[in-house]
């Protein structure tokens, strides 16, 4: 199991001959590093990997770095598993070891409606390689999904995780929107949600939380939801009510129906 901050004090402090890039197991790297070491290329470069480090998530470097062994822990576990419950009664994945933020979480937040979800194979065989790592084979049958269901706002706001994971601002965003206007509404997830720290970066998306949470090309086109802040507010606040148990699902929609009418 490769430790980010031993990673983070090899690259500052031997980064310049690729001692960072030896110890993550990336021999050829290395090599290159030491190679080159006299030109203080690698010495910049590590510089700039000391910094990512220092800023990337336990979860996101355990991703890019741990992936094989958590698979391998993961296998060698044995196969009794205590589920996790939401406010509504419905099983949520525990998380793989190591995972702070992860597929489990994804799924509690999609879960937030109070409805039961209705799964197709597609959307279980997606679910199944998200929780392995295996993004882009999840994303492709997730897209398959919503050729069945392309009203399911869990499928969208997954996709939005996912494409931001993988660095893809404008698809995330266009998920993310899409799951707003199916009637994903865990606005708080959104914000702090680890698999969206990426996408939580980028320009753009401060311009899509200030248009409501939708495209900024929705308005020239005039589709999407008008969702302004007051309205988002009030909707966080009878979500919160609700996971108190203040008041139970049925009113929640029912609230949340009429501020969406206004």
């Amino acid at each position: 199991m490769k430790n980010k901050t031993t990673a983070a004090v090899l690259a500052f402090f031997l980064g310049a001959i690729g001692g960072h890039r030896f110890y993550l197991g990336q021999i050829g790297l290395g090599i290159i590093y030491l190679i080159f070491c006299w030109t203080f290329i690698p010495a910049f470069i590590a510089f700039i990997d000391f910094i990512a480090f220092l800023v990337m998530s336990e979860d996101s470097f355990n991703m890019k770095y741990n992936k094989s062994y958590l698979l391998m822990r993961q296998q060698q576990q044995p196969t009794v598993v205590i589920h996790n419950t939401n406010h509504a009664g419905q099983f949520a994945p525990n998380p793989m070891p190591g995972q702070n933020e992860s597929f489990a979480s994804v799924q509690n937040a999609s879960m937030q409606e109070g409805k039961t979800p209705k799964t197709d194979p597609f959307e279980k065989a997606g679910d199944e390689k998200y929780k392995e790592y295996d993004f882009d084979g999840a994303i492709k049958d997730y897209l398959k999904s919503l050729n069945v269901r392309p009203d399911n706002q869990e499928v969208h706001f997954k996709l939005g995780c996912l494409y931001s994971i993988l660095e893809q601002t404008e698809h995330s965003l266009f998920h993310l929107a899409k799951a707003v206007e199916k009637g994903f509404y865990d606005f708080e997830k959104i914000k702090t949600h680890d698999h969206l720290s990426f996408l939580r970066s980028q320009p753009a998306y401060e311009d899509f939380t200030n248009n409501g949470y939708k495209l900024v090309k929705a308005i020239e086109t005039g589709s999407g939801l008008d969702l302004s802040d007051a309205v988002i507010t009030q909707i966080e606040k009878l979500a919160k009510m609700r996971d108190q148990s203040i008041i139970n699902d049925e009113e929640f929609q029912s609230q949340k129906s009429r501020l969406l009418k206004h």
